[in-house]
């Protein structure tokens, strides 16, 4: 989607908006997302299949703005296009942690007490509200089913080796699925999720819900190690007041592995080599 076309469509639902100045601030896979006058977000879905993750944000949100102590988008504006459904909401300040000095201050301590209260989310209150409660292995068994199909012809018989170990290793251990299933964001990237003010050393915002499920709390820690290193997310997870059992750190470190291959089968999905290319080299450094 362009600016002139999001224009129009704000404009349309929301004709007591001024629009003074809009800019696309991020295309992600999912989702086009603008800012429109400096104050207001709006995401729009690429596809129908995203728009579920709309609508269980809607659900959802409310209820979970009321037990975190950071912001989190609250939707002032819900509108149609195209008969998807679009969302906008006030802007929560801040710049992603990656850009932030995250090793400075206590943003450790700040990210794991927002994680802990992330995973104190009743179960039983998330699965109300239509959160799915994802089967771990059938998810994981159906994905290496995929990636074996669709990703490994790309690749060379040394890299499907590395992958058919990382990926059996991991499968064909008992005790990576003997966790205690949890409330979770299931992308919490320090890339884009995670929000926080540079100079007052704070998170800030959690953002972007779509992908919230019930599931395995070690893969709300990748996106920390993936992009913030492992110094920062050991700190993180010595302050996170859930359960950490025996293998939760080999498992958050299985699903940075494996991360890549959801790029490959994106770029797949929509015929873009470059996305293919991306996933397939990243692939060649973490299953090194």
């Amino acid at each position: 989607m362009d600016i002139k076309a999001c224009s129009k469509i704000i404009d349309k639902n929301f004709p007591q908006i001024h629009i003074g100045n809009i800019e696309q601030i991020f295309e992600g896979w999912d989702f086009d997302v603008f800012e429109v006058n400096g104050k207001l977000i709006f995401r729009f879905p690429k596809r129908h299949e995203t728009e579920d993750m709309v609508q269980k944000e809607i659900n959802l949100l409310p209820e979970l703005a009321k037990v975190l102590s950071v912001s989190i988008p609250n939707f002032e504006f819900i509108g149609e296009y195209h008969k998807k459904v679009f969302v906008g909401y006030r802007k929560i300040p801040g710049l992603p942690l990656a850009s932030c000095d995250y090793n400075s201050g206590n943003l450790a301590d700040q990210l794991a007490k927002v994680i802990t209260e992330t995973h104190h989310f009743p179960v039983h209150k998330a699965t109300e509200l239509k959160v799915p409660n994802i089967n771990w292995r059938r998810e994981y068994v159906e994905f290496y089913d995929k990636v074996r199909d669709k990703a490994f012809p790309l690749m060379n018989e040394a890299l499907q080796e590395k992958a058919v170990a990382v990926w059996e290793g991991f499968l064909d251990n008992e005790d990576n699925f003997r966790f205690e299933p949890v409330f979770i964001h299931h992308d919490l990237s320090g890339c884009a999720h995670i929000l926080c003010d540079p100079e007052r050393g704070e998170i800030t915002g959690i953002i972007d819900w779509g992908d919230a499920a019930i599931g395995d709390p070690a893969i709300d820690f990748t996106g920390i190690y993936w992009d913030c290193g492992e110094e920062f997310t050991k700190q993180v997870l010595a302050k996170h007041g859930g359960k950490v059992d025996e293998t939760f750190w080999e498992r958050m470190v299985f699903y940075y592995k494996i991360g890549a291959f959801y790029e490959i089968e994106y770029g797949q999905l929509i015929n873009d080599s470059v996305h293919i290319k991306n996933g397939l080299e990243f692939l060649s450094k973490t299953l090194r």
